[in-house]
């Protein structure tokens, strides 16, 4: 406080006020809104404001994090193999062929499954799978309920490591959690498409997410759906990250987790 403001007490009490009268109009004009029920005046245009938010949320996002492995933004055409250069070169990167818990949410037919647990050849790695393997609990965008379905097989893998639990994850992971060790390091998969799937899924590891993980995400830039949940999961429980590769314009993205409380 400068000697002006120290010698004039009401002036710091004039600037309380006016942000005491800003709150109280605000919630008067929110209040107004719910009463007058003016949501259906802009029911219409919601989505359209829905999606300009996101898209500048996410905008903002990368302008802020270069990823430093790989990353093709900025590119024209999707292409499925730019998944499986992402996954090279993370793989690399990270030095991931020494024993990890690779935790895959969404296996569906299992193509990035069985490209992890091909590519780790490490005995003592890991390989868990989660999924209904009847496909989506609920519409997700243009895709319907039971989208993604494998009319609940699960891959044909000849490998002793590969572990798949069906189910919700709200019905599998707790009981998973309370009988697995997490001490190797983890490479956790989110290809939930839904926001609340992952969302679910983020803080129930929460506890057992440490520096050094990997968290790899399928449909992060989607509307209602990774991106969103994952930074306010990142937000609540104050993890620091870097972003370590980018494929399909975002698309994919996968980090690394820096510390799980930032310091004060």
């Amino acid at each position: 406080m400068d000697q002006k403001t120290f010698n004039n007490p009401g002036i710091p009490a004039l600037a309380e006020s006016k942000k005491f009268n800003e709150f109280h109009l605000s919630r008067f004009i929110g209040d107004l809104f719910c009463k007058l029920k003016m949501h259906n005046l802009f029911r219409p245009v919601l989505p359209v404001f829905h999606k300009l938010a996101h898209i500048s949320k996410l905008s903002e996002w990368i302008s802020r994090h270069t990823p430093a492995n790989y990353n093709d933004f900025f590119t024209l055409q999707y292409n499925y193999e730019s998944r499986i250069k992402l996954y090279e070169a993370i793989f690399s990167s990270q030095h991931l062929n020494l024993p990890i818990n690779y935790l895959e949410f969404g296996v569906a037919g299992g193509n990035s499954f069985s490209w992890w647990h091909v590519n780790n050849t490490h005995p003592d790695s890991t390989f868990y799978g989660f999924d209904t393997f009847t496909g989506l609990p609920e519409d997700w965008g243009i895709f319907k309920k039971g989208h993604f379905s494998t009319n609940g097989n699960v891959p044909n893998l000849d490998d002793e490591r590969c572990i798949f639990i069906k189910g919700l994850f709200q019905n599998t992971l707790h009981n998973f959690i309370n009988k697995t060790s997490f001490k190797k390091r983890n490479v956790i998969h989110i290809d939930s498409d839904l926001y609340t799937s992952c969302l679910f899924v983020l803080a129930t590891l929460a506890s057992k997410i440490k520096p050094d993980d990997i968290l790899i995400f399928d449909d992060f830039k989607m509307e209602h759906s990774e991106f969103s949940a994952m930074i306010n999961f990142m937000d609540s429980f104050h993890f620091a990250y870097e972003v370590i590769g980018a494929a399909n314009n975002y698309s994919h993205v996968a980090i690394r987790i820096l510390q799980t409380k930032r310091e004060e």
